[in-house]
């Protein structure tokens, strides 16, 4: 799995000792292959190899199936990142210091349910004072975040495409100052075409996402474990992967934990249904009718599905398991979060700090 060096652009913030990019992606191939027992037969990957997991997966005990599933993402989905990164001419997160864009030690985490309708302007100019990460279709809100996440979205994605494309065209400029970051390009096989501005074909960041397998709770703290165990909680001020499990909230808090951050404040993670904060005709008058799925009914988040953590307690289980232990806060902004009363609503305090 030798990859061809990567041609890096760089930018004022980047350092002359920042690795290479496929010296990262080997790094982060060995962190996984040591925590994965295997036989001389596998320790060269291949088709054979990724065959065998597929169809022996089910059967295996979890310890033994979560590192499968973690040497299957070693030899498969991470190759392909790597080809959608080059061919899209991303740049890697790991090679600017995020420590220096930093202004706080508290970060807002700002979703899309419909409560973010609900903040005041005072709670906002707050916010503003602070960090914040937001994510996908966030573009619809006139705040403009710290940091900006999406989801790898390419041509085959349909409605989803042209909602983006169109969206994304409208506020590049709103968001030249704002670090900018996409994941999940393992989304865009076969192809690996990448929807994005062309305003930002100079600045656009990308880093790898780890999950873990976990059919319940208790495997999923087995995950997190594990996870802890390869360096994906470990703070560091430049970050090239980092742990997400199946939704842009759990990719964001663990990203915080990296980046050292000691509160966490979620807005706008209702996770109660489809219905998002865009969706508002009063408010939002050319975005009503964008609709991902029925605004009524629940969340797919929180839908349970066959090997599936569901949102709500992969967050309260990370919260416990690694947020705790390392003394970090988490709170949501108000009470109409599914994630409340076991995420604390965030106290009034936080928003009369200077």
């Amino acid at each position: 799995m030798n990859s061809p060096a990567i041609p890096l652009k760089t930018n004022s913030s980047c350092s002359p000792a920042v690795p290479l990019a496929d010296e990262v992606e080997k790094e982060l191939r060995e962190r996984i292959a040591a925590a994965v027992p295997v036989g001389p037969q596998t320790k060269a990957p291949g088709r054979a190899a990724l065959q065998f997991l597929k169809r022996t997966a089910h059967r295996l005990p979890h310890p033994l199936l979560l590192r499968a599933f973690l040497l299957k993402y070693a030899l498969h989905e991470l190759r392909v990142e790597r080809q959608a990164r080059i061919k899209n001419e991303l740049i890697p997160l790991g090679n600017i210091d995020l420590s220096r864009h930093k202004k706080s030690d508290t970060v807002f985490l700002l979703g899309s349910g419909p409560s973010i309708n609900a903040i005041d302007e005072k709670k906002w100019r707050t916010i503003a004072r602070h960090d914040s990460m937001a994510v996908n279709f966030w573009l619809f809100h006139k705040f403009v975040p710290t940091f900006y996440f999406y989801e790898a979205i390419g041509p085959r994605h349909g409605k989803t495409f042209e909602v983006f494309r169109g969206l994304s065209n409208d506020r590049a400029h709103d968001y030249a100052r704002t670090i900018k970051v996409v994941t999940g390009l393992e989304l865009l096989a076969p192809e690996l075409n990448l929807c994005r501005p062309e305003a930002w074909s100079r600045d656009l960041y990308t880093a790898y996402t780890v999950p873990v397998a976990a059919r319940n709770e208790r495997e999923f703290v087995r995950g997190l474990h594990l996870a802890k165990s390869l360096g994906l909680f470990k703070r560091t001020p430049r970050i090239d992967c980092f742990f997400k499990q199946g939704s842009s909230v759990t990719g964001l808090i663990s990203l915080a934990v990296r980046m050292g951050y000691k509160r966490i404040v979620l807005c706008g993670i209702d996770l109660h249904n489809g219905h998002y904060f865009y969706q508002d005709p009063k408010l939002y008058w050319d975005a009503p009718n964008v609709e991902f799925q029925d605004r009524n009914a629940p969340h797919k988040l929180v839908t349970p599905q066959p090997w599936k953590v569901l949102t709500d307690a992969a967050v309260i289980t990370i919260k416990r398991e690694i947020l705790d232990p390392l003394g970090i806060e988490i709170f949501v902004e108000n009470r109409s979060s599914r994630l409340w009363p076991a995420i604390k609503e965030a106290r009034a305090s936080i928003f009369e700090s200077n």
